[in-house]
């Protein structure tokens, strides 16, 4: 095992046609030429290595984290439950990039930055009784990756004054890949209350503790399963002003709990400004970070919704430098929307 793991990224990183490589690290004699395509390979050599040095003193959790960052925007991905709380059959596609880069030591030089897709649908069947769901995860990171699918199903319960209670379910399976990929089943559970005026759920979508050896056995990764309290508010100001306050408290034994502290403004049901003040958020379940993040939205027309997040932060991904901003890109489609719902 090297001691020095570092050293090795830095002459990795170095390789340039006619580059004198240092035998120090004991890989090429001195004065060993490379062409482009050899340098091209070193440089995929070096991230699976680096890959493998990270994992073997550091365990990762790194699977449905990034969907638990978008909850604003896709409120499923945090509970189950909340499958067919809007009625209407609704589908939502999130694209997010990530400025930052893999870089090197001493070159500066980068590696594909980082991007997210991720897709829900939900809806209502049995006369409102039955709520369904479905999301799909695809997040790439240079040569590693977290994605997945799983299905939701929940059970509203009537309550007095045109409020519901439903208890959600949700399966699947997870699959990281790092130089390889691995599957793993997934399922998760939570309850979610809706009235007029209130909002509020308990969920733990990843119940299972599931871990695996990494790249040629080096290192492991272990998902996280955080607990998610949550509770909000409608707030009509005047006839075209709603104001939505919310709070998301995360819960992991390891660390801090985190505290998320939301609020949204709609005018006119057509444009609405949120900003979210992130204490503590353990998405990624090492030290834990503080950070912003704001959004944006609009209703283009009765079926569409477009919408934009920005983050200061890069909670769920470790490996990335300087800048750490995260940018959401919202499509939202409801074939045929009966009212207006604000999450």
């Amino acid at each position: 095992r090297l001691k020095n793991p570092w050293k090795l990224q830095y002459w990795l990183a170095r390789a340039r046609p006619n580059f004198a490589l240092s035998s120090e690290i004991g890989i090429l004699p001195p004065y060993f030429s490379v062409d482009m395509r050899f340098a091209g390979f070193l440089h995929s050599l070096y991230l699976a290595l680096f890959a493998v040095l990270w994992l073997h003193g550091n365990p990762v959790v790194a699977q449905k984290e990034v969907l638990y960052t978008q909850y604003l925007m896709n409120p499923l991905a945090i509970n189950p439950a909340f499958a067919g709380s809007r009625t209407d059959l609704t589908l939502t596609g999130l694209f997010r990039t990530k400025l930052s880069r893999l870089q090197t030591l001493g070159s500066g030089q980068g590696f594909s930055s980082p991007i997210t897709q991720s897709f829900a649908a939900d809806g209502l069947l049995a006369g409102g009784k039955v709520g369904l769901g479905f999301q799909a995860l695809n997040d790439r990171i240079g040569y590693l990756g977290a994605g997945g699918v799983w299905g939701s199903v929940s059970y509203r319960i009537n309550m007095p004054g045109l409020a519901h209670l439903s208890v959600g379910l949700q399966g699947g399976i997870s699959i990281v890949s790092i130089a390889g990929s691995v599957v793993q089943p997934s399922y998760g559970a939570g309850v979610y209350y809706q009235s007029e005026k209130f909002f509020g759920g308990v969920s733990m979508p990843e119940i299972a503790q599931q871990s695996f050896r990494g790249y040629l056995g080096q290192g492991y990764v272990q998902n996280t399963r955080p607990l998610f309290i949550s509770a909000g508010t409608n707030l009509v100001l005047t006839e075209n002003l709603t104001l939505i306050p919310s709070v998301l408290v995360t819960y992991l034994p390891t660390v801090t709990p985190g505290t998320d502290l939301n609020a949204k403004l709609w005018l006119n049901e057509k444009l609405g400004v949120g900003a979210s003040l992130r204490l503590n958020n353990p998405a990624y379940g090492t030290t834990p970070l503080n950070y912003i993040q704001a959004t944006a939205e609009f209703q283009l027309s009765r079926n569409i919704r477009i919408g934009y997040a920005f983050s200061s932060e890069t909670p769920e991904t470790p490996l990335v430098t300087q800048p750490r901003a995260v940018h959401d890109l919202v499509f939202r489609f409801i074939p045929n929307p009966q009212r207006f719902t604000f999450p």
